[in-house]
C-alpha cells in the first residue's frame, strides 16, 4: 500500500495483509509470510517478524517496513513479502507484494596517473585511472565527466580525450589512455596532460581529483645543414655571398 521506501529521511513502506471479511471469529487470526528481494534485513532495512495478526474484529493489519539509512554505495533494493500458508485462514491473490528502497548514498571519485610517463617514441601511451571508493553495485553505469589541460595539445601532440569515463555497473575503476602523437617538432622539453575530474550529481568528487601524464618528445637534436645561398662572389663592386645555416 506503500511500495516506495527510502534511506534519505528514512521513508518507509508499508504491506497491507487483508482478509476478505472482518474477523469475527472471537479470536486472533495470525498470518505468517516469507520476506525476500535484494535488500538484506538489518543492514537495508529493520527486519520484519515473519508474522502478523489480524485481531477479533479487524479486517486488514499494516506491515511496516523501515529502511536503514546505511553509508553503503548502492541501487535501489526490493524487499518482497510473500503470504505463507497458516492456521485460520487460505491463501488468496495476490499473495506477494513488493517495496523498493531508495538509496541516498552517493560514490566518492577520484583520479590517479597510474601510467604518468608518456613517450612519443614508441609510442608509449600513458594513463589515469579513474576509480570509486566502492563497486559500483547501482544497476546501471556510472559516467565521470573530466576537463583536460597540460602544455600538450590534443590531435598534435596526442590523440584528443572524450571527456567522459564510464565505470561500469559491477566494475569499480576505468582507464583512460594517453597516446602520444609522433609528430617532428623539435620540442626541448616534456609536455602535460592533466585531466581533472567535474563535479555531477550522479558522484562526489575525492582527491585526488587531478593528475598528470608527462609526454617525453624523441626530436630533441636539432640536425644542422649549410648552403651557399649565394654562391658567386666578386672583388668588382664588392659583390658578397653569402652561407645559409639552416
Amino acid at each position: 500500500s506503500d511500495a516506495a521506501a527510502a534511506e534519505a529521511g528514512v521513508d518507509t513502506g508499508t504491506f497491507t495483509v487483508s482478509l476478505d471479511k472482518i474477523n469475527n471469529t472471537g479470536s486472533t487470526i495470525s498470518v505468517n509470510y516469507l520476506v525476500t528481494g535484494t535488500a538484506t534485513a538489518t543492514d537495508d532495512y529493520v527486519a520484519l517478524g515473519g508474522a502478523v495478526d489480524i485481531e477479533d474484529g479487524q479486517q486488514i493489519v499494516d506491515i511496516l517496513l523501515t529502511p536503514v539509512d546505511d553509508i553503503a554505495f548502492e541501487g535501489d533494493e526490493t524487499v518482497i513479502v510473500t503470504l505463507d500458508a497458516g492456521t485460520g485462514y487460505e491463501l488468496g491473490t495476490p499473495v506477494e507484494a513488493t517495496v523498493t528502497i531508495t538509496n541516498d548514498d552517493l560514490a566518492t571519485v577520484s583520479i590517479t596517473a597510474t601510467d604518468a610517463l608518456a613517450s612519443e617514441t614508441g609510442p608509449d601511451a600513458g594513463e589515469f585511472t579513474v576509480s570509486l571508493d566502492a563497486v559500483n553495485n547501482t544497476g546501471a553505469d556510472i559516467t565521470v565527466l573530466y576537463g583536460v589541460g597540460g602544455t600538450a595539445t590534443a590531435d598534435a601532440d596526442y590523440t584528443a580525450l572524450s571527456g567522459s569515463v564510464v565505470i561500469a555497473d559491477g566494475q569499480q575503476s576505468a582507464t583512460i589512455g594517453v597516446t602520444p602523437i609522433d609528430d617532428t617538432d623539435f620540442e626541448a622539453i616534456d609536455e602535460t596532460v592533466i585531466v581533472t575530474l567535474t563535479a555531477d550529481a550522479a558522484y562526489i568528487l575525492g582527491t585526488p581529483d587531478t593528475d598528470t601524464v608527462n609526454i617525453s618528445s624523441n626530436d630533441e637534436t636539432f640536425t644542422v645543414s649549410i648552403s651557399a645561398s649565394d654562391a658567386a662572389a666578386a672583388e668588382a663592386g664588392v659583390d658578397t655571398g653569402t652561407f645559409t645555416v639552416s
